[in-house]
C-alpha cells in the first residue's frame, strides 16, 4: 500500500505542535524577538474555540497575544465553532470574544460556520442564509 506525501506531512505537523511550547499558548512575550524594527509580526490561529474548556484556553490566548508586544495583527482562518448549532448566539458570543483582541484582527469564515450548517447536528440552516 502506497501512502502519499499528505497523510505524512499531516502527522509530521500534528508531531511537532504536540512536542512544541506553543501547544499550550504562544511563546512568552519579549521585544528582542523581532529580526529587526521594521518586522511586521501575525499571529495565526484558526479552529477555535469549539468548546467551553478551548474557550478558557482561547481566553488565556488573547491575553497573551495582547502582552505580547512583537505581535501587530491576528489573522483567524476560521472555524469558530465545531458542531452544534449555527445560530445568532454563537456567533454573537464569538464576536464578543474576538473584540478582547486590542491588536487589529482579520476574520475569515471557515466552513464551519456555514458550509456545515446544513446539516441535522448543525441546525439544518440553508448555507447562503
Amino acid at each position: 500500500m502506497h501512502i502519499g506525501a499528505l497523510p505524512l506531512l499531516i502527522v509530521a505537523a500534528l508531531v511537532t505542535i504536540q512536542c512544541s511550547p506553543l501547544r499550550d499558548g504562544i511563546l512568552p512575550a519579549s521585544a528582542d524577538r523581532r529580526v529587526s524594527p521594521d518586522a511586521f509580526s501575525i499571529a495565526l490561529i484558526s479552529d477555535m474555540p469549539y468548546s467551553d474548556r478551548q474557550i478558557r484556553l482561547f481566553e488565556k490566548l488573547i491575553r497573551e497575544v495582547n502582552a505580547d508586544p512583537t505581535i501587530d495583527l491576528i489573522l483567524h482562518a476560521g472555524d469558530i465553532k465545531g458542531s452544534g448549532p449555527c445560530d445568532d448566539r454563537l456567533y454573537r458570543d464569538r464576536f464578543e470574544l474576538y473584540k478582547k483582541f486590542d491588536k487589529p484582527l482579520i476574520y475569515t469564515i471557515g466552513d464551519n460556520e456555514w458550509a456545515d450548517c446544513h446539516r441535522e447536528d448543525n441546525g439544518r440552516y440553508h448555507p447562503l442564509e
